[in-house]
């Protein structure tokens, strides 16, 4: 199914005929129709002004021709079971011709927390958050799921087609920061440049991203794709090399999350929207099970998903076991954090909008948190943690401006337009 026929879908069962209704709001337009019991929803915001006119005049014309009264449309129906599909196809069609799909808040609040929890995650490993007691169990709790939900809701969202051009356009953005990182360290610290074949900190989050948009055609047209990814990920552990060389090992570990995302993310959020009226529950989960984990005595490298069997030094037993366990208690735990996002379209919605450019550019703040508290900064524990918590919001709100993410995909959309000639980035 592709990404346009996804904004085409069969819903409610209302036995009116009304005409196109228009909400509009500052990140879009939003379009329902609704012809005899099928209602349908388009939305868009790019540039919205550009295809309006075009957009109503062709919705306007289309349904000018096919309504009809409600007894005579369900007679339609039973008469000519493509009655249903031709609606489908109608919106389907509407939907590729714009190019867009219709964002669900949700998920963009998700983006929004999740991007938050990173962010104020590498602050507090900034500080050797794992030597403390109480931070080492938040620190738990937040790697159990915020990069396997983060993923799910990328796999989620990714289009079916495209490939070349996201691949192409991941991979700008992962050069341009890959020196952006690699060549001013090496120069401060008067050293070589080296490691450029090797994703720098939370670079691997795009390699890995490339590796997985490659997968996708794979990922919708092999049966059992899902399981197979879970053998993967346990079957992983045993790669013999460097699991960090090319971020082969995450790539592997977070493959289920991201292949759950494009199989059975909207069913997910469905389950989500049962347990939010108990989304007491749902946070209490989260907190049994980063104690669990915590009290078992696994170390963080578990978490990080980087990390072989050989190099956290188990045996095969104990390895299989355990990453098979940690699978669960993240897809479990990811669930009861959908379960607590709300659901209306605020500013969170704006940072998960903005996610990636948060994701790649927020290093250099945390990094320069880090020298400046080791150089200036002799604080106590206490009130490096006290500092963490402002500086990971002021961090977030600050990169969650759209201008960096318009800038960092202009300059990757430029490079990549002249690597494709005249193809479109």
């Amino acid at each position: 199914m592709t990404s346009s026929h996804r904004c085409a879908q069969r819903w409610g069962s209302s036995q009116t005929i009304q005409r196109f209704v228009c909400f509009e709001g500052r990140s879009g337009r939003v379009l329902h129709f609704r012809q005899g019991q099928f209602r349908f929803g388009v939305a868009f915001t790019d540039n919205p002004s550009t295809y309006w006119s075009k957009f109503a005049g062709r919705i306007d014309g289309v349904f000018s021709k096919t309504k009809q009264s409600t007894e005579s449309h369900q007679k339609a129906t039973r008469a000519n079971p493509t009655t249903e599909n031709s609606y489908k196809n109608v919106a389907a069609s509407l939907c590729g011709e714009l190019g867009t799909y219709m964002r669900d808040p949700r998920i963009d609040n998700a983006k929004g927390v999740l991007i938050l929890l990173v962010v104020l995650g590498h602050y507090l490993e900034a500080i050797n958050g794992w030597g403390d007691r109480y931070l080492s169990l938040f620190l738990t709790a937040i790697y159990m799921f915020h990069m396997p939900a983060f993923i799910f809701l990328v796999g989620m969202t990714t289009k079916q087609e495209g490939h070349r051009t996201r691949v192409l356009k991941f991979g700008i953005i992962l050069v341009m920061f890959q020196l952006a990182y690699v060549v001013p360290i090496s120069i401060i610290n008067g050293e070589r440049v080296v490691g450029l074949f090797q994703p720098y900190w939370v670079l691997w989050f795009l390699l890995s991203l490339i590796f997985w948009t490659l997968l996708t055609p794979l990922i919708v047209t092999v049966r059992y794709a899902f399981v197979m990814s879970i053998a993967v990920a346990i079957i992983g552990g045993f790669y013999p090399g460097d699991g960090y060389q090319f971020s082969i090992m995450r790539t592997l570990t977070f493959l289920p999350f991201f292949v759950g995302g494009i199989l059975y993310g909207q069913r997910a959020i469905t389950v989500s929207q049962i347990l939010s009226t108990r989304w007491y529950l749902a946070v209490a989960f989260l907190g049994v099970a980063a104690v669990t984990i915590k009290l078992w005595g696994l170390e963080k490298g578990w978490l990080y998903g980087s990390f072989t069997y050989a190099r956290l030094g188990v045996d095969t037993l104990f390895g299989t076991l355990t990453r098979a366990a940690l699978l669960i208690a993240s897809f479990a735990s990811l669930i009861a954090f959908l379960a607590c996002i709300p659901t209306k379209r605020g500013f969170l919605s704006t940072i998960g909008q903005n996610s990636l450019a948060i994701f790649v550019i927020h290093g250099f703040f945390v990094l320069i948190f880090q020298e400046a508290i080791t150089r200036y900064g002799p604080l106590s524990l206490h009130w490096r943690s006290a500092l963490v918590v402002p500086l990971s919001l002021i961090t977030t709100v600050v990169l969650a401006n759209p201008i960096y993410s318009r800038t960092i995909q202009a300059f990757a959309g430029s490079i990549g337009k002249r690597l494709l000639w005249d193809r479109k980035l």
